[in-house]
């Protein structure tokens, strides 16, 4: 009576090792059509935003752009097309890699101190931990040199044909340089993208914050080069100058 048991335990012991070697799946479907972006491709966004001033609406938008064959700018830009933090994600074997990380801050840019960190692997396991660390030396908070270190928790939670829903921990750490006090602090995040599209939602959650982004649109070169050309505040090219110097040192080819 016990062999019948012993050949379903074995086979459920089986199906279960075998399965989650199947439940595996790339990301690059899912992430960004990158492989498909030639120039330059604009997300706009619409922002809800709460905090302790109210409530309110704003706009944003993210440019991805080809620097080389699979480096990619990220480029985040407000409403008044003031630029904020900005990226280069490289592709490789089926990973996709945070090759550099900057933080936007008194009118330059600020490098990350770690390069070549995988956002997700060439394959990823539902609920399964991804951890990246970034720290930014030489920034000023509350008028003070500082350092600021962030890392980051990413599981993919749901997976569909068509979507995949993300959650992510973000833990920062500031060290002021002249005092050496320290504050600590962190958000949690819910992030959805579709296949083919990529980010459509983006929702943070803060001790003191909420935000909700969600996808309003695609928006072609011709039109972005016309919103460029009407603000006189900053010019998206003067922006990605500093932020691709990386790439261009290490590759010896200019920005397109």
């Amino acid at each position: 009576m016990r062999k019948p048991f012993k050949i379903i335990a074995l086979a459920l012991l089986m199906t279960s090792f075998f399965g989650c070697k199947n439940d595996r799946f790339g990301m690059l479907d899912y992430y960004f059509p990158l492989e498909e972006i030639t120039s330059n491709q604009v997300y706009m966004y619409e922002v809800d935003i709460e905090n302790q001033d109210g409530k309110s609406k704003d706009t944003s938008y993210l440019n991805i752009g080809r620097i080389v064959d699979a480096k990619y700018y990220f480029l985040t830009v407000g409403s008044d097309f003031i630029a904020k933090d900005s990226a280069i994600i490289m592709l490789k074997d089926g990973q996709i890699l945070l090759y550099q990380l900057f933080i936007f801050q008194d009118g330059k840019y600020i490098k990350g101190m770690e390069e070549n960190q995988t956002i997700y692997p060439a394959k990823v396991l539902l609920n399964e931990t991804y951890k990246t660390n970034h720290t930014f030396a030489g920034m000023k908070i509350n008028n003070m040199n500082s350092t600021m270190s962030n890392s980051f928790e990413t599981q993919v939670v749901e997976k569909t044909d068509s979507m995949v829903v993300v959650h992510m921990i973000t833990r920062t750490n500031l060290q002021s340089l002249e005092n050496k006090a320290s504050h600590s602090f962190h958000e949690t995040a819910v992030i959805v993208n579709t296949k083919g599209i990529g980010l459509t939602s983006w929702t943070n959650r803060g001790e003191d914050y909420f935000t909700d982004r969600k996808l309003v649109r695609l928006i072609d070169t011709e039109e972005w080069d016309i919103l460029k050309r009407s603000n006189i505040r900053v010019t998206t090219s003067e922006v990605l100058s500093d932020s691709t110097n990386t790439v261009n040192e290490h590759e010896g080819h200019d920005h397109p």
